[in-house]
């Protein structure tokens, strides 16, 4: 990232993938396509001889077929992995192959690395038209025409195109900048509220920025009873262990409790035995001092607020906070 990209480079991914996409779409999908139906006219009824021109196209969709699977079995593995690192499909001690699957399709409906996606795709799609490739040929050897080697080619060919759209759909959502999944901003909007100090939390937007960054903004509702009462009970049991609440808020909470029992004496005898003009300016020096410190403990919980948040959003390299008091 620079001055100029704060958030990185990210989006030039989905860029190239979607080239690469369109590419693969026209290339593999819709030119074949053409060029298969216009030779379904000029395949009827034509005779094959045996081993005209079977065995080499054979022999390149087995070698298509063992590749593929290779790469379908690759991104397979990583896209189980990243499935754990985002907290996608339902957990299991002992994950057998129908929990994976299930993993593996809500990933590829729900998950953020398009690449992964693209990949499992694609490859999965190379595996199954070499499949439907060899069965044209099969058929086309076992009738002796050639038109179940072009339906073939052709069904070949529509299945590159809807891969192809639906890979340009998923890269063009991330360019968008598409949200996190509900479940989860609601889960982090639940969490927020348990946090002692906070009320409500409003108007949430989330955005990803590539596969490592994301974005949260939203306005929160504080209560100041509950700030105040935190600091006051600084020391005590009902404030819970540092680990609880982070050390740089405990500490914080500490100095803030240490400086609002400093003004509590004043408090505590008024300030009615000045004259009225000192009265005004003791009074006034309070409340400035009473109004800094409570700004500054704020602060700190909205702090307190952002480390819940990076705890939440840890699988995420980075991560962009805006938390606004409402």
């Amino acid at each position: 990232r620079d001055v100029a990209h704060p958030y990185g480079y990210a989006p030039l991914r989905y860029i190239t993938a979607d080239r690469s996409f369109v590419f693969l779409g026209f290339v593999g999908g819709v030119y074949p396509l053409a060029l298969g139906v216009k030779e379904l006219w000029d395949a009827m009824g034509s005779i094959i001889q045996p081993g005209d021109h079977l065995v080499a196209p054979a022999i390149v969709f087995v070698v298509s077929a063992v590749l593929e699977g290779a790469a379908v079995k690759a991104a397979y593995r990583e896209i189980i992995s990243q499935a754990e690192r985002e907290q996608i499909g339902t957990a299991s001690r002992t994950p057998d192959l129908l929990s994976n699957l299930r993993k593996v399709f809500c990933y590829l409906r729900e998950g953020r690395d398009v690449m992964s996606t693209a990949t499992f795709t694609e490859a999965g799609s190379g595996v199954l038209s070499s499949s439907i490739g060899l069965v044209g040929l099969g058929l086309s050897y076992h009738l002796q025409s050639g038109t179940p080697d072009v339906a073939a080619s052709i069904l070949m060919a529509s299945m590159v195109v809807a891969v192809s759209q639906r890979l340009l759909r998923n890269s063009g959502n991330a360019l968008l900048g598409q949200t996190l999944p509900r479940w989860r901003v609601q889960a982090l909007v639940d969490k927020l509220e348990d946090h002692a100090a906070v009320v409500n939390i409003y108007d949430v937007k989330t955005e990803l920025v590539g596969t490592d960054t994301v974005r949260f903004k939203a306005e929160v509702q504080f209560n100041p009873q509950a700030i105040t009462e935190r600091i006051l009970s600084i020391g005590q049991e009902e404030l819970g262990p540092k680990e609880v609440f982070g050390r740089d808020a405990q500490l914080a909470h500490d100095m803030l409790a240490s400086r609002l029992k400093e003004i509590l004496p004043q408090l505590e005898h008024g300030v009615h035995a000045l004259t009225s003009e000192k009265k005004a300016d003791a009074a006034a020096t309070w409340l400035y001092r009473n109004n800094g410190l409570f700004y500054e403990a704020l602060a700190w919980e909205l702090k307190d607020v952002e480390r819940v948040l990076r705890a939440e959003l840890q699988d995420f390299r980075n991560v962009h906070i805006d938390l606004e008091p409402w």
